[in-house]
């Protein structure tokens, strides 16, 4: 296998990384909203009651 090859293959890996790196991290900061939003929700709810 010729470096060429190789070099390509890596820049492949290293792209699939970051994307699913890039995926998973906005995921989370959706979790972290939500989860956010969903405790003040009851917060506020359980001042309202």
């Amino acid at each position: 296998m010729n470096k060429l090859v190789l070099g390509q293959r890596n820049m492949l890996f290293s792209h699939f990384f970051v994307k699913a790196f890039s995926v998973f991290g906005l995921s989370y900061d959706i979790n972290q909203h939500l989860r956010l939003g969903y405790i003040k929700c009851l917060n506020e709810m359980s001042i309202a009651a």
